[in-house]
């Protein structure tokens, strides 16, 4: 199917048709057991009475597995491959308790012509899900072949894209060749070029979700450390020292990794980068972050202490997509989760949510760029942004997006949590964006109808940092921030809520 219509009129012909092939098989069965004895009132025996009786459960029994077939949501977006071909990768998200065993056995004795690919590891406080490959039969297939203990949800594993617009990149500039780097941090820090706090970030881990990074970049000083792979068949987990390990060989992350933590030209220039490489190139699939999360929940991450970074974004986003909802896992568990608005004059590329800073570009004339997403939790620079690029430890790049602007927030996000943590704090994600709103500075520029106020990034004048961070309302007394509830996490049993960008 190529649209939600089409996915919900299928929805119903599949209801019917696997209602219709439940009577049929009933049928026939009764079929067989009268043509075998013929029960009449004065010749019917015990053995034909169970024989009907035997009938009448298979029957019901049937009937239950169609009308839960039936009862099964299929999602399938327009640039996925099912969409395409009709086959592809599909993610099985069963509903309620998840445990390793029902993953496991889930795996085992695939239909013809289906192979699985991979799955979570909520045992080891990972994620709950399954990925397998083939058709929409064969789906259906291993779903009846499956005892589950609630309905699951199942979507066609979708496209993932760099959130980035080649249209506004320049060349690379020379090597050696002093740019105007300094813009976008000048607009950030006070007159004098000051900063909140003196840590610049030293004590937090960023992980930067994206094409990689080359970590021997002369920006980096030795302190971005490859992590893991997820844009394969199976991920790859990387030691500090695989320098072919979530290398970039595309350029977009190594220049958001500078721009978080770059020596400089980045915000937080002591943090420590981490390069998680869920796509390899403009495109990749969501089952990458899937992957991407799972392994980083086992983990054991210092939560208060984490930043989770993603310049990429959906063609298609759902508010209520699985996808979404693992992802404010981790901000419900304590990491800070910055993303990219995305650059194609509409609203968000992600639903927003509250644990997440959705962050949108400005100009140097602090207007919004007129290629950004709106919806922004917070703007900050994304035009013509100079960072490190790949080819050379030395080359850099000029370049425009919301991707420049996030890569800007989670740097500044980053200080605060650093100054916090030197002085014993410990900042909620919440609290770590009411703190970056309260403290930027506010325009009201032209909208669709009428003006609006937006708030721009300003981490200047470090008086006051912790003042406002103090005064920020805590996450547990907000009210209606969050959408429904919906998905369970077996470890913990707490409600997952709608969650990424």
């Amino acid at each position: 199917p190529s649209s939600d219509t089409d996915i919900s009129q299928n929805h119903l012909r599949t209801h019917t048709m696997l209602s219709a092939i439940a009577l049929c098989l009933v049928s026939l069965t009764l079929q067989t057991a009268t043509a075998a004895k013929s029960c009449t009132a004065k010749s019917c025996t015990a053995n034909d009475d169970t024989d009907t009786v035997v009938a009448i459960k298979r029957k019901s029994m049937i009937q239950r597995r169609a009308d839960f077939l039936a009862s099964v949501e299929f999602k399938v977006h327009p640039d996925s491959d099912v969409a395409k071909t009709g086959r592809g990768e599909w993610i099985i998200y069963p509903e309620g308790n998840c445990g390793q065993e029902d993953l496991e056995s889930l795996a085992k004795d695939m239909p013809t012509d289906t192979r699985a690919i991979l799955h979570g590891h909520p045992d080891k406080g990972g994620l709950c899900f399954f990925v397998m490959e083939g058709t929409r039969e064969g789906v259906l297939q291993k779903l009846a072949m499956h005892r589950w203990n609630g309905t699951p949800r199942v979507e066609a594993d979708t496209a993932l894209y760099v959130d980035a617009e080649p249209a506004h990149e320049s060349e690379l500039l020379e090597d050696g060749v002093e740019a105007d780097v300094q813009w976008g941090l000048d607009k950030i820090a006070d007159k004098e070029g000051n900063m909140m706090g003196e840590l610049n970030g030293r004590g937090v881990d960023v992980y930067v979700w994206d094409t990689g990074i080359r970590t021997s970049h002369e920006e980096f000083g030795g302190r971005a450390v490859p992590a893991l792979e997820t844009f394969g068949s199976e991920p790859r987990e990387c030691t500090d020292t695989d320098a072919d390990c979530a290398a970039d060989e595309h350029g977009h992350g190594t220049f958001c990794a500078a721009i978080i933590g770059g020596n400089s030209v980045g915000v937080a220039p002591n943090v420590k980068l981490h390069a998680v490489k869920v796509i390899d190139g403009p495109v990749g699939k969501v089952t990458s972050l899937h992957t991407a999360l799972d392994w980083l929940l086992q983990q054991n991450l210092a939560s208060s202490s984490t930043v989770f970074s993603l310049s990429l974004n959906l063609q298609h986003p759902d508010p209520f997509s699985p996808a979404l909802q693992f992802l404010n896992y981790a901000s419900i568990n304590g990491v800070t989760l910055v993303v990219a608005a995305g650059n194609s004059r509409k609203k968000t590329g992600w639903p927003p949510f509250a644990g997440a800073i959705t962050v949108g570009a400005s100009t140097k004339s602090d207007e919004i760029w007129a290629e950004s997403n709106e919806g922004g939790d917070i703007y900050a620079p994304g035009v013509d942004i100079t960072s490190a690029w790949i080819g050379s430890d030395i080359k850099k790049k000029k370049r425009s997006g919301t991707s420049a602007a996030s890569s800007y927030v989670a740097g500044a996000a980053t200080r605060l949590l650093s100054e916090a943590k030197h002085q014993g704090l410990t900042f909620a994600p919440l609290k770590v964006k009411q703190t970056l709103q309260a403290h930027g500075s506010r325009k009201y520029v032209p909208g669709k109808h009428k003006k609006k106020m937006i708030k721009r990034l300003f981490i200047g004048n470090a008086e006051g940092w912790m003042k406002r961070a103090q005064e920020a309302v805590e996450p547990e007394q907000q009210t209606g921030t969050d959408p429904l509830p919906y998905w369970h996490h077996s470890d913990t049993n707490r409600t997952m809520k709608l969650v990424l960008r």
